[in-house]
């Protein structure tokens, strides 16, 4: 069945017939030196091909102006997608499309938006998830979500894929003040960054499985943008994990062997 696409919030229809296209914003994956619109399609795609199936139904999370919600639907025949995200403006002009739609949602109200609908079996957040205030919060929120997403012989289990600057120290307080400061004013929550070991830990923690963090340094993400004493200590990653939904519609949660001290698991949802 399709979702029930009334329930739109403040979504504007500016533009008439195919001719408002919404504009890309994200850092891009620029190896072969293409236009800015061009790299950013490329980011898409290599977040795109690791997370999608056909007739998925998508939760796109810090999405802009919604220029990845028609290309990925378009391209990798997803059910429907739904984006999220807080600037006006682009509410504001985004021309529903067929089953795709951009709501005036915060990140951090997604679980109470959306958790009766239980339509999503992807969570995806392309370029985004560095800027979110509270980025484990954000984690727990889409394993609840995608927990209670029913099974459908057509789609697959749940899963969610983000890009996300990740430390290559071992924690934050490794960076040099000035850099903390510098990405601060580039709106970086600079307290939310994770080497690739907490990632891992932190989400299989949360109930993930199948965790995968995979640097993307080859696509030149970040060489256009940052200069070199940047890239001492950051890296770009593609950072993928399911959640597992048996034959009753539950999450099947891979335990710790091991306790984890200070991973914050008094706040799981149940």
């Amino acid at each position: 069945d399709k979702p029930n696409m009334e329930d739109t919030g403040n979504v504007g229809a500016k533009g008439t017939g195919n001719t408002y296209r919404p504009i890309w914003m994200n850092l891009g994956a620029n190896h072969q030196n293409e236009d800015y619109n061009k790299s950013c399609e490329n980011l898409a795609i290599i977040l795109g091909k690791e997370v999608f199936q056909d007739n998925d139904g998508v939760l796109a999370c810090g999405c802009g102006y919604g220029a990845e919600l028609l290309f990925w639907k378009d391209k990798y025949k997803l059910h429907h997608i739904t984006g999220i995200d807080t600037n006006e403006d682009a509410i504001e002009n985004f021309k529903i499309h067929e089953n795709v739609r951009l709501l005036n949602v915060a990140v951090e109200n997604i679980k109470f938006k959306f958790q009766r609908k239980t339509c999503f079996n992807k969570i995806v957040a392309l370029d985004s998830v560095y800027h979110f205030q509270n980025k484990l919060n954000f984690y727990k929120d889409c394993f609840t979500l995608l927990s209670s997403f029913q099974v459908d012989e057509d789609k697959d289990d749940g899963k969610i894929g983000v890009t996300d600057l990740v430390l290559k120290v071992n924690n934050v307080n490794e960076l040099p003040m000035w850099m903390r400061l510098a990405l601060s004013f580039m709106n970086v929550s600079v307290h939310n960054l994770w080497s690739k070991s907490t990632y891992v830990s932190e989400l299989e923690s949360a109930g993930y499985t199948n965790v995968s963090v995979t640097s993307l340094e080859n696509q030149h993400v970040l060489d256009g943008w940052f200069p070199n004493s940047f890239l001492k200590y950051l890296d770009y990653m593609l950072i993928t994990a399911d959640v597992c939904i048996n034959e009753t519609g539950k999450a099947v949660v891979e335990r710790p062997k091991v306790a984890v001290i200070g991973s914050g698991l008094s706040g799981l949802s149940k």
